[in-house]
């Protein structure tokens, strides 16, 4: 592996072969050159397998060629350091090797290292790439995000503006240009859409973007924030230094989707101080149409995996309470749901689309709460 690289590319994918082709055609085209990608295939049974080894033979043909500034000499001597073993603590499940590949299970060559697993998710598939990462860095990205060319550079420029161990870069994600966007996949990345506060689940960049805050002679300005806190954790789009993920590894109880990322964040928070810096200058583009079809095993999941996180973390409180079931029974009841979709169809107001979708998201949350998952 390239032994000189600034930053590790961590990409666990599961059969989205097309797509993940557009991911690493995209890497391909950095203006920094010096990083390593790891690929962790997580059991797909479509076409990674030809799609990676198409792509190691065109980053081998001269992808770490010298063109962004050398990481400075502190930040590799402080960060650079041996590879060690991810601890006991969070067991990591032992990958198994796909039959057509080598002895030592991997495909690779100096910039593009393919490691296999069978399905176990996520969070599993990064602990195994972090523990072959080279660089001082780690970014994670998903099998559908689209970088923009600067997209390296600028994770690599925040990360030697900020030294620290605990400091972690977040990346902006937009929808693709290429996508038509429905009013759907629009309340998925507005978490502020009903009341100010609630919203869709993607994610909520608004948050950090548009803060209105108040000067002292009461006039009113827009500002973005510098920072976020461990509820911004997208594992779609964030980078932290290697040494850290090496003691604090993706915790295994989360095999389906949903929490793992935020887990994570609130643990480095609560052990670490984690300060998470906001660089929307680090931007991508997410490939991944959506309609509404895809809510209901999304949210059910997010339901049903709730009770993993608050039995690590009761004080979060992810499993609502009593009252909270009432209030979110009443808005995902048969009437309410039936008169918003009747007055999104007629009115075609995004507004009108977003509390219907709010509310048919609570529905499907409080069913997924009802399904515990199985303990491990």
């Amino acid at each position: 592996m390239n032994q000189r690289a600034k930053i590790s590319v961590v990409i666990p994918t599961f059969n989205r072969a097309p797509t993940l082709s557009k991911t690493l055609d995209a890497l391909h085209a950095q203006t920094l050159r010096d990083f390593e990608i790891i690929l962790v295939d997580d059991g797909a049974t479509d076409e990674t397998r030809e799609v990676v080894e198409g792509f190691q033979k065109i980053f081998a043909g001269g992808v770490h060629k010298k063109h962004g500034g050398e990481v400075s000499a502190r930040f590799v001597e402080k960060f650079s350091g041996e590879r060690k073993e991810i601890p006991d603590q969070v067991s990591l499940r032992e990958p198994v090797r796909n039959d057509n590949s080598r002895d030592d299970g991997l495909l690779a060559d100096s910039s593009l290292l393919y490691l296999h697993q069978k399905n176990q998710g996520q969070g599993i598939a990064r602990n195994f790439a972090v523990a072959h990462a080279k660089a001082p860095i780690t970014l994670f990205i998903g099998d559908d995000i689209i970088a923009t060319p600067t997209f390296l550079a600028e994770h690599v420029r925040q990360h030697e503006a900020h030294l620290e161990e605990n400091a972690a870069v977040l990346g902006f994600i937009d929808w693709h240009p290429d996508l038509a966007l429905t009013p759907f996949m629009k309340w998925m990345t507005n978490g502020s859409c009903i009341l100010g506060r609630y919203g869709g689940h993607q994610f909520a960049y608004e948050k950090l973007e548009n803060r209105a805050t108040a000067h002292r002679h009461m006039k009113f300005f827009r500002e973005t924030r510098t920072t976020a806190d461990y509820n911004f954790f997208y594992t779609s789009n964030i980078s932290l230094k290697t040494s850290l993920l090496r003691r604090y590894p993706f915790d295994s109880a989360f095999q389906k989707y949903g929490w793992e990322d935020i887990e994570l964040g609130y643990r480095l928070t609560q052990k670490e101080n984690l300060v998470v810096y906001y660089a929307p200058q680090a931007k991508a583009f997410h490939y991944h149409p959506m309609d509404e079809n895809s809510l209901a095993p999304r949210m059910r999941q997010i339901g049903a995996s709730a009770h993993i996180i608050d039995h690590k973390y009761p004080e979060l409180r992810k499993i609502p309470s009593r009252f909270k079931k009432i209030i979110f029974g009443f808005i995902s009841s048969w009437p309410i749901l039936v008169f918003f979709d009747m007055m999104r169809k007629i009115l075609r107001w995004q507004a009108v689309h977003d509390y219907y979708y709010y509310a048919l998201s609570k529905k499907y949350f409080l069913e997924g709460v009802e399904r515990k998952p199985h303990a491990h």
